[in-house]
C-alpha cells in the first residue's frame, strides 16, 4: 500500500484517524475495509493491490486504538454509535456517499455498527470470520428501516 495514500482526519468526536484512501474511477464503487484484532490497515494490502488497479475506490482506516489512529484508554469509546460516526466522518471528508463495507474479525463488529447507525452509507456488507452483531437484543434488522 502506497504510503502517500495515507491520510489523517480529526473526527467530530475529536479522535485522529489514520486511513488509506484511493478515489474510485468513474462508475466504480468504493470499498471500505475494516481490520480486526490485533491488526492494522496493512492487513488488507493484497486486497488493495487487487482492487485498486481495477478502479475501485479504497478506504482502509486504522481502527480506533490501532496503528496511526488515536488510542484512548476509556473502553466505552470503542463501541456503538461513536465508531460508526467516526467512519461517517471519514466518508464525508472524502465525499464518498456509499460503500461496500467489508469487515474481518472484530472489524465485522464495526461494519455491523455502520449498518445499524449509518445504513444509508452502505450498499453491501461482507463479513469475514465473524457475522453481523445486532446493536440491540432482539432487533430484527431485516424489517428494521
Amino acid at each position: 500500500m502506497d504510503q502517500s495514500n495515507y491520510k489523517q482526519i480529526k473526527t467530530m468526536r475529536g479522535f485522529t484517524y489514520s486511513y488509506y484512501y484511493s478515489a474510485p474511477a468513474p462508475g466504480k464503487p468504493a470499498l471500505f475495509f475494516a481490520h480486526g484484532f490485533p491488526s492494522v490497515s496493512f492487513l488488507w494490502r493484497k486486497q488493495v493491490a487487487f482492487f485498486q488497479p481495477l478502479g475501485y475506490g479504497i478506504i482502509v482506516p486504522d481502527q480506533l486504538g490501532y496503528g496511526g489512529t488515536d488510542k484512548p484508554t476509556d473502553p466505552k469509546l470503542y463501541v456503538g454509535r461513536g465508531l460508526a460516526e467516526d467512519m461517517r466522518d471519514i466518508l464525508d471528508v472524502e465525499a464518498v456517499a456509499i460503500v461496500i463495507a467489508i469487515g474481518h474479525d472484530t472489524g465485522s463488529s464495526l461494519v455491523s455498527r455502520m449498518l445499524h447507525y449509518i445504513p444509508q452509507r452502505i450498499s453491501t456488507v461482507i463479513f469475514c470470520d465473524l457475522g453481523y452483531l445486532p446493536a440491540e437484543p432482539g432487533i430484527n434488522f431485516i424489517s428494521h428501516s
